[in-house]
């Protein structure tokens, strides 16, 4: 298990190093595997990492995500071939969401997808390694070059109330008006760095991507700002993270999908996370999976995405049965591949997949864990509104 790129730093604050931490942590408890680095489930204190999100500003270390640049005039192209909606549409300097399916309209993966010029993208997935997949696509293309770039670039987002404020003392004049999903370059040290307004805690954020050889400058910037400001501006782990983004409704493909793809029925299609306002099937342009998707489109889907809360302490575990009295009787309606407890709404939060034939249908649903039914109240998505998260120009206290 390699070190991330800003592990040192941002568990800086603890007492443990990481062959310490390694040595007697369990992976999937206390971390994950991201694309071969160590991903913790907290630098120190999760409920702590939590709410310097929400109440000041937090970093989370970006720099393991895959990365692919697509450069060429068959790019933007190749895109649209694959994505559910024509990607090089977007403006230029803008970050899109990107979802891809497979031929049976299955979520594959998404990303955020960075365009830069009409010929140059920059694709950032969640999960999967996609190199034999875009390379066996990219054969129909002509002047199209598809590189894996994930060692090429840094990423660190600062995310929360005071992230503004802060990229604002670090030297990036003007970031307040920095609109979401707009990049901007700006000079940093010996050379420069892009800037985002995007993130995935459904808060005022921003991602930084910059050059390896600018690591230490950053991090040295940043403790000059810490000390400027007076507070820590502490890293977050994965714990957090979940709580952050399911607080949002955002979805994560291997999480809230199987993304085996051995099996359908534990595989879902865009619109059935709740995701069809990414998906264009009245374009005129064919994309991989296009065929299936109007085909759900005729015959209705199987599932629909519920959130719902749990206000009863209880041992909840991901991919727990979703049950819903009818008739009488208890029936298995679904499944809830996410939960987690959230620290600012003091109840238990996830999303059930539930089957559509039993979705709104004011069923009382439940889960059954260790012989105790434990009520669950469906909930409009999001289950939090940040009105910061979309402002312009962005708060810089």
């Amino acid at each position: 298990m390699k070190k991330s790129t800003f592990y040192d730093f941002l568990n800086r604050h603890t007492d443990d190093n990481f062959e310490f931490f390694l040595n007697r942590a369990k992976e999937d408890v206390d971390y994950i595997d991201w694309h071969d680095f160590c991903l913790p489930m907290a630098y120190g204190d999760a409920a702590a990492e939590y709410k310097a999100v929400r109440n000041s500003c937090a970093l989370f270390d970006a720099s393991p995500v895959k990365k692919y640049r697509f450069t060429g005039t068959d790019a933007g192209a190749f895109l649209d071939a694959v994505m559910t909606r024509p990607m090089s549409r977007q403006k230029s300097m803008h970050v899109g969401y990107a979802v891809f399916c497979n031929e049976d309209g299955m979520l594959r993966d998404d990303g955020l997808l960075y365009k830069f010029t009409e010929d140059n993208y920059l694709l950032m997935v969640s999960e999967l390694d996609h190199d034999e997949y875009f390379g066996t696509i990219s054969s129909q293309f002509n002047d199209l070059k598809i590189d894996e770039v994930s060692s090429s670039l840094s990423g660190l987002a600062f995310q929360g109330l005071r992230s503004c404020g802060v990229l604002n003392q670090l030297g990036f004049a003007d970031i307040e008006s920095l609109k979401p999903f707009e990049i901007r370059e700006y000079g940093f040290g010996s050379s420069s760095l892009m800037a985002a307004r995007v993130g995935f805690t459904a808060d005022l954020g921003y991602e930084l991507w910059f050059e390896p050889a600018l690591n230490k400058d950053m991090e040295k910037a940043i403790r000059e700002v810490e000390s400027l400001l007076g507070f820590d501006i502490n890293g977050y782990g994965l714990t957090a993270l979940n709580v952050l983004r399911l607080e949002g409704g955002f979805v994560v493909p291997g999480w809230d999908t199987a993304q085996t793809f051995e099996d359908n029925k534990y595989e879902r299609t865009p619109t059935e996370l709740g995701l069809s306002w990414v998906v264009d099937l009245d374009q005129d342009g064919d994309f991989i999976g296009k065929n299936a998707l109007l085909k759900e489109r005729d015959e209705g889907q199987r599932f629909h995405i519920m959130g719902f809360t749990i206000d009863q302490e209880c041992d909840l575990e991901d991919g727990s049965d979703l049950h819903a009295a009818i008739d009488g009787h208890a029936k298995k309606v679904g499944t809830c591949p996410s939960v987690a407890w959230s620290y600012g709404l003091s109840c238990w939060v996830g999303l059930a997949s539930v089957q559509f034939d039993y979705y709104r249908k004011n069923f009382d649903y439940h889960l059954h864990i260790k012989g105790q039914d434990i009520q669950c109240r469906p909930a409009k998505l999001p289950f939090v509104n940040v009105t910061r998260y979309r402002v312009v120009p962005a708060p810089l206290k």
